[in-house]
């Protein structure tokens, strides 16, 4: 049996690295689908849902907010404009 070369050793690790991320999707799939959401907010039709009557996959994905309304009206609005939204 020979030694395996550098280029067998790089088809390994990524042969690995590939395996890995599958295994970390299988496991962790579906629960990062509503991450930070609660079930209400999973299940509540958002805008633009109407847009894909029946899409394949499907996630909401929330934050909870600790500050006042006030507080946080600004600074939605600059970002909402930042990514091109109103």
């Amino acid at each position: 049996m020979t030694t395996p070369g550098i280029a067998e050793r790089w088809v390994a690790a990524g042969t690995a690295a590939a395996d890995f991320a599958v295994s970390l999707a299988l496991v962790a799939g579906r629960r990062n689908d509503r991450w930070g959401a609660t079930e209400e907010e999973a299940a509540r039709p958002l805008p633009g849902d109407d847009g894909v009557p029946h899409p394949d996959i499907a996630t909401t994905r929330a934050i909870s907010i600790h500050a006042p309304v006030h507080a946080v009206r600004p600074w939605r609005r600059r970002s909402g404009r930042r990514h091109g939204a109103n």
